[in-house]
Parts: structure tokens; C-alpha cells; sequence
């Protein structure tokens, strides 16, 4: 029997900020800050990270995709999404919003999230020097307190 070897964890986010400063250029007067999203998981939005799957899957205009067609996979992974149900002090309880912990969708829509929010941080007026995402931690650096939101 093989041994088990432990998933990334919070070390290896200051790994990567870490091995991020020593490959680039940071002036002292540069502005470092670093973000972590509380509850990531729990706090997906649903809805709009499954249509965020839908536009990427059948952004080429393709009429299906592993045999399904977007009304199909919409289905599919609302099903997976909003069909949670979980039990505390001996009562049943459906998850609202957001992807359950333990749910084998909850990585991929985490990632997807995430990764539509890293790329619309220019949309909101935010210019980082420097933008660095793992999981769920965002590392950045700007050149100046105007750059920042």
C-alpha cells in the first residue's frame, strides 16, 4: 500500500509568493499586499459560475460537448450544484448558495471562479505590477496608492 501524500496547503501559497518576489524585480517602494477569499467554497456564486462554465464550454459555437448540448450540461450541473444536502443535529438542510466542501464540483467551480475574477481585476480599475493567485490567496503588488482600488 502506497502512502498518501498530502494535497497543497497553505505553505505552498507562501511558496509561491516567496519564489514571486525573488524572480521579479520589487523596488522597495512598490506595495505589497496579499488576499485570502473567507470560506471560498460555501461562497461561490452558484449561478453565475455555472454560466461561466456554459460560455467557456460552447464558446466556440460548438452545438455539443461530450455528447451534451448547453441545455444539458446546464441541467447536469445545476443538479450537482444546488442538490446538496446536508445533515446537523439530526435535521436535513439543502446548501443555498455557494458549492458544498467535499464536493468533487467544488474545486473546478472554485477555480473557474476565481480565475474570472483574476482576469477582470483591470475592469475594475485595479493595475496591479505584479498579480499572483493559488486557491484562493491573491498576492499583488503596485507601484503606487493610486493603483490601488
Amino acid at each position: 500500500m502506497r502512502k498518501a501524500t498530502p494535497r497543497a496547503h497553505v505553505s505552498e501559497s507562501a511558496r509561491c509568493k516567496c519564489n514571486l518576489i525573488a524572480d521579479h524585480e520589487l523596488h522597495r517602494k512598490r506595495i505589497m499586499c496579499s488576499f485570502d477569499v473567507k470560506s471560498l467554497f460555501t461562497n461561490i456564486p452558484g449561478d453565475f459560475t455555472v454560466n461561466l462554465i456554459l460560455d467557456k464550454v460552447f464558446a466556440d459555437k460548438a452545438n455539443k460537448f461530450h455528447g451534451l448540448n448547453r441545455t444539458e450540461l446546464l441541467k447536469m450541473l445545476n443538479w450537482t450544484c444546488k442538490n446538496t444536502v446536508l445533515q446537523f443535529n439530526g435535521k436535513y438542510y439543502t446548501q443555498l448558495d455557494g458549492v458544498a466542501m467535499g464536493s468533487p464540483i467544488a474545486p473546478l467551480m472554485a477555480d473557474v471562479f476565481m480565475n474570472w475574477l483574476v482576469d477582470n481585476v483591470s475592469k475594475i480599475g485595479c493595475s496591479p505590477h505584479i498579480l499572483c493567485r493559488y486557491v484562493d490567496d491573491i498576492f499583488c503588488a503596485f507601484d503606487s496608492k493610486d493603483e490601488m482600488v
